[in-house]
């Protein structure tokens, strides 16, 4: 469970599907495996809606979900075996339980919360934990009018019995999660590894001037580049009039939040890779954005601007989902070329088959595609020397 190629998001699809199949009687093959990817997708953009109903904002939330379901992108994630949608969802469902547990302080969801942190540092999430402690801080540290009673409100919350029996449990986990890297060694396999290995592909061909982060075209990622630096203009109109502009907290909440991915999207050299973390975040923000903008457009002219920016918006939302639909009707149903070789493994294998590459293969997508249609682990015999 805990060797997975890229951390816990295979065994831990593949382990809920399939348990989830067995009470229905449905068989596990590549379509129901499938179907449980698109429906977790299906439930990142509901959550999205509920996570802008719990931040007090139903319209941003209801914008950011409708980006991140005409998103081309977000919906290639919901119906691949790469099980992005389920780093997405978890990261999720681990910020609307942290807003939640801060208006319901129980055991109960103190517990959820901290069984959903392990989860979060057993995947490409573990690049969150420093904004979900920024989320903490935030929520539960309350406001002091000097920023030195600030800073110590702040550290005895973060050493509080109540935080640290939140985060004793992912602590633990991530030594577990040491334990097996230093077991398997130089191999990809394991969280540790796979964070190694993908910070060696980042940094080791970064040209900050030559960076694709630069290129406009890289933008396409959210929704459209059209749309993208749209809402970026409106963001920086919205910043110089920042004395007479009321920010809500969606707005804000969301923004940490955004503008943390930024950070790391110019950290990797302009890298989308883990930008499927983030969607719920992102699109929140943009749609705060375009609903802060509303909610501050006053006066006659300003009320008619409104109604066209609403309109245009509108029509821009409609014209996208209607492309998007029709690229999906066009795409072509493609067979894995290890399907058919996982599934004879998986019927003359025997209980718990071991597969070893005897050839080097040092792709990482080559080892998660293996792993996930031979159903079980892989260890690549030359890779490992």
């Amino acid at each position: 469970f805990f060797g997975g190629t890229s951390g816990i998001r295979f065994p831990l699809s593949t382990y809920v599907a399939s348990t989830i199949y067995s009470w229905f009687g449905i068989p596990l093959n590549q379509y129901w495996i499938y179907f449980f990817y698109c429906s977790v997708g299906t439930l990142v953009v509901v959550g999205t809606y509920l996570l802008g109903c719990k931040l007090l904002d139903y319209r941003s939330g209801l914008i950011g979900a409708a980006i991140i379901a005409i998103n081309s992108t977000q919906i290639d994630y919901s119906r691949s075996d790469g099980a992005q949608v389920t780093v997405s969802f978890i990261f999720m469902v681990c910020i609307y339980t942290l807003v939640h547990y801060k208006q319901h302080r129980t055991w109960f969801w103190r517990t959820v919360f901290s069984i959903l942190l392990t989860l979060i540092a057993s995947m490409e999430t573990i690049l969150t934990i420093p904004l979900i402690l920024l989320y903490q801080l935030i929520l539960f540290v309350p406001a002091e009018s000097s920023y030195s009673k600030k800073a110590v409100g702040c550290f005895r919350y973060l050493y509080s019995k109540e935080n640290i029996l939140i985060w004793l449990p992912c602590f633990l986990t991530l030594l577990i999660h040491y334990y097996v890297y230093i077991r398997i060694g130089m191999s990809n396999i394991g969280m540790f590894g796979y964070m190694i290995m993908k910070s060696q592909n980042s940094y080791s061909s970064i040209d900050f001037l030559n960076s694709p982060a630069w290129d406009y075209r890289t933008y396409s990622y959210y929704f459209n580049k059209e749309f993208f630096f749209s809402s970026m203009a409106v963001l920086f109109f919205l910043l110089i009039r920042w004395r007479n502009i009321h920010f809500g907290e969606i707005f804000i909440f969301s923004g940490v939040g955004f503008f943390y991915h930024f950070f790391w999207f110019f950290l990797a050299g302009g890298s989308f890779y883990n930008s499927y973390i983030f969607a719920c975040l992102n699109g929140l923000f943009l749609g705060s954005i375009w609903v802060t903008l509303f909610d501050n457009m006053h006066g006659k002219f300003w009320a008619k601007g409104k109604y066209l920016v609403i309109s245009g918006l509108s029509i821009f939302l409609l014209i996208q989902a209607v492309n998007v639909f029709q690229i999906a009707l066009r795409r072509q149903h493609l067979i894995h070329p290890l399907k058919s070789m996982g599934f004879y493994i998986q019927e003359y294998g025997g209980e718990s088959p071991t597969v070893y590459l005897m050839q080097r293969c040092d792709n990482a997508q080559f080892l998660v595609t293996s792993e996930f249609f031979f159903g079980t682990q892989i260890i690549d015999m030359e890779y490992r020397g």
